[in-house]
């Protein structure tokens, strides 16, 4: 079992059918994997941080760094690693677009492939079995797509955390941003007549170079949004404290010295000392590296299981254990507000005119509440705001880093019922991929091979995603043919599936909606909110479902943007820096289908599958990275009306104006929203030359808008997209296998 949290965790499948040949026989390691003694620290700081855990004691982490350092290479291991790594890296998305990015890419390219054969090709040099493995999870970091990881064993032993969080705060909004330690912020927040001092080095570095390099490990897109994932955002989150001083993410695990030495401009020196959490059951047996290695590095931590607990998603609640995600404190009242704390409609009185409404989108993943309780939530919201004759919106998307697709489609179209989302997306037409869907089609061709098939679930495989009969073209018509949804189709000297689209209609439940969930299609009167007179306030850390939003507001509405914080200088800064992509999968889930695909075709005769025979059990890919943290991301999001066809990822967008944080709008989420409207209908108070990017609706970027598009899906035909255009997709072939509904994690 993973005992550490994760930004991306999935349900695993049912247990596994105990004859087949996709699980192995047992849990027994060869020798040649085992990494040898000889690289054993003298010191043994292994069997120091057993007896100090053993005797309550904290660790010192530069002890717990030693600990991880003394762990030996398991070069054999770690060589066959990387081959199955290889083959499951293939199917990220955006592998190919990733060698040759657009200029405004600002990690540059990554070879993936290439940078794995080099690391492969040079086992013996890497310190330790941590280090190796840091240097392959930098990789999925500089991809800057956080539904792409590498959560070993290796990595989830110790968290390493400061005591300290920090933020940047400019006293005008706009200009002259200085970084603090939020306690002092807050104390003088309390007291005005407290004095201050701003940090001007850390650990040595300038402020802010330390800052921005640290901001490296943070997996977001652009290096705005990874100073701000640093950075103290006063949401009430336990997240919210920064990664500066925590880090929720799989990157918990990298070691940054010993304390934290803060520098302050009025000659002030402050140390911290940072800490150190053990994150496994036991450790009063471990006497060295080596028996760290053999105790959790063998499938006791990252290793895939039968009988792994599902999703949150998947077990019902009513909230009573939750803890509300939007604090009481510092909010006012809301007009609506789901058990989990959310999401939650607030109307306020505005300084500068009418009553604002403001709709607050911590997450579109609720762990307990139906989604029908979000979804009522926001009807609540919006009936509320007409009662009140309140027609101008901010919706707050900062720190959203996803969730589920229909919700987030859902709350777009309560808002604009007018208007119909497009949210499309595709799968890189690599080979495993290509054969699983050809393999299948075989089989559904066959009606006596798709009764012995039976159902996928049965033989713990989930084969959605290649259901093409479940998903609409661009023209929002079915497809007719796996050929015809396979392509293969080339951009960037890479090959794309077609690109498709959910089915919205309420009578089709195989697409995008769950049991007990329907879209809610109101008439164009039943919202107050026109594009015009609504605006996004966002952080650079919405992701995944949330930057699909942003681009249905942006690309179909028209609806502009204010995002706040950033780096300590002048200029633009994008709106979005979470993934922009689509639905991640576990990497076992990709063992399960395609292993399990090559055993049906074994077991129904069907020839000319060999290229999925690799997926039968890759022995150390599951015991190392087999458990639900280490995924791919299976899909890109396409924009409507972009004939280049241009994943989202690379797409650069500057948000219409951006604001830097005051100490008072860090705090005060009121003032936040009020400081935003005032932005929103006033550029002069934007930060100097962040207006008027050419990519941004102020800059002259066009929203495609309503219309259909044409056969180079980059024409607006200015035709009107009925509200149920959707279409009812043609009955399955026997057999078929049941339904998955697809996420944004």
């Amino acid at each position: 079992m993973h005992l550490i949290g994760g930004t991306l965790a999935f349900a695993a499948l049912a247990a596994a059918q105990s004859s087949s040949a996709l699980f192995p026989p047992s849990k027994t390691v060869s020798s040649s994997a085992i990494p040898s003694a000889s690289a054993s620290a003298n010191a043994n700081p292994c069997a120091k941080v057993a007896k100090l855990h053993g005797d309550g004691n904290s660790i010192p982490p530069k002890l717990a760094y030693q600990c991880l350092s003394s762990v030996p290479v398991a070069v054999e291991e770690n060589r066959k690693l990387i081959d199955q790594l290889k083959m499951m890296w293939e199917w990220h998305s955006e592998t190919g677009w990733l060698k040759n990015p657009p200029s405004t890419w600002d990690r540059g390219p990554l070879d993936l492939i290439a940078e794995l054969n080099k690391i492969q090709n040079s086992l013996n040099s890497f310190e330790s079995e941590y280090h190796l493995h840091l240097a392959i999870q930098k990789l999925t970091v500089d991809t800057g797509n956080y539904h792409f990881s590498h959560t070993p064993d290796i990595l989830s032993i110790f968290t390493f955390q400061r005591d300290v969080q920090l933020a940047t705060v400019s006293q005008d909004g706009k200009t002259d941003p200085k970084t603090y330690v939020i306690d002092d912020l807050m104390l003088q927040n309390d007291d005005s007549e407290v004095s201050i001092s701003p940090i001007t080095n850390i650990n040595g570095q300038d402020t802010q170079k330390y800052l921005e390099d640290l901001a490296s490990w943070e997996q977001y897109s652009n290096a705005d949004a990874r100073y701000n994932s640093l950075m103290y955002r006063g949401s009430g989150k336990e997240v919210s404290a920064g990664a500066f001083s925590y880090s929720p993410s799989v990157f918990s695990g990298r070691y940054d010295g010993p304390e934290t030495v803060l520098i302050f401009e009025n000659g002030t020196r402050k140390s911290f000392e940072n800490t150190v959490d053990v994150r496994v059951d036991e450790f009063e047996d471990i006497t060295s590296g080596q028996s760290l290695f053999n105790t959790y590095c063998r499938g006791e931590l990252s290793g895939y299981r039968l009988d792994s607990d599902k999703s949150k998603r998947d077990q019902p609640s009513e909230c009573l254990l939750h803890t509300q995600d939007i604090p009481e404190d510092g909010y006012p009242e809301p007009v609506a507000k789901d058990c989990e704390g959310i999401v939650a409609g607030y109307i306020i009185e505005n300084p500068r005119g009418q009553a604002l409404g403001v709709l607050k989108i911590f997450s579109f993943f609720p762990e307990g509440t139906p989604d029908t309780k979000i979804q009522n939530v926001v009807k609540k919201f919006v009936a509320e705001a007409k009662k009140q004759g309140v027609d101008k919106l901010i919706l707050d998307l900062r720190e959203n880093s996803g969730g589920s697709v229909e919700l987030l489609l859902d709350v777009f179209m309560q808002l604009f019922p007018a208007l119909t989302p497009f949210s499309a997306q595709r799968y890189r037409a690599q080979e495993g991929y290509t054969l699983i869907g050809e393999a299948y089609e075989e089989i559904r061709n066959n009606q006596s091979a798709s009764n012995q098939f039976g159902f996928a679930e049965d033989r713990d495989m989930n084969l959605y995603n290649w259901h093409y009969d479940y998903f609409l073209d661009v023209h929002n018509k079915p497809f007719d043919s796996w050929e015809a949804w396979v392509g293969p189709h080339t951009f960037n000297d890479d090959q794309f599936t077609a690109t498709s689209r959910y089915n919205l209609s309420n009578s089709n439940r195989e697409s995008i909606l769950n049991n007990g969930f329907d879209f809610e299609k109101s008439p164009a009167s039943s919202s107050p909110f026109t594009p015009d007179q609504t605006v996004m306030l966002l952080d650079g850390l919405c992701g995944s479902s949330c930057a699909s939003l942003h681009e249905e507001l942006k690309n179909i509405a028209g609806v502009k943007s204010v995002v706040v914080g950033g780096r300590a200088r002048d200029g633009p800064m994008q709106a979005v820096g979470g993934t922009k992509g689509g639905s991640p999968m576990v990497l076992n889930q990709i063992v399960l289908n395609a292993g399990g695909m090559y055993n049906a075709t074994e077991e129904l005769g069907i020839t000319g599958f060999d290229g999925l025979k690799p997926y039968i059990w890759p022995q150390e890919l599951m015991t190392r990275v087999g458990d639900d943290y280490s995924t791919i991301q299976i899909q890109d999001q396409i924009r409507k009306g972009d004939s280049s066809q241009t994943p989202l990822q690379f797409i650069y967008e500057a948000a219409d104006c951006r604001r830097l944080f005051t100490p008072k709008t860090l705090l005060d989420p009121k003032a936040m929203w009020i400081d935003t409207w005032a932005a929103f209908i006033d550029d002069d108070k934007c930060v100097p030359g962040s207006t008027g990017h050419k990519s941004s609706i102020s800059g002259g970027y066009k929203p495609f808008g309503n219309g259909d598009v044409r056969d180079t899906m980059d024409e607006d035909s200015d035709v009107p997209m009925s509200s149920g255009a959707a279409l009812t997709r043609p009955a399955l072939v026997a057999g078929a296998a049941g339904v998955l509904i697809s996420l944004f994690i």
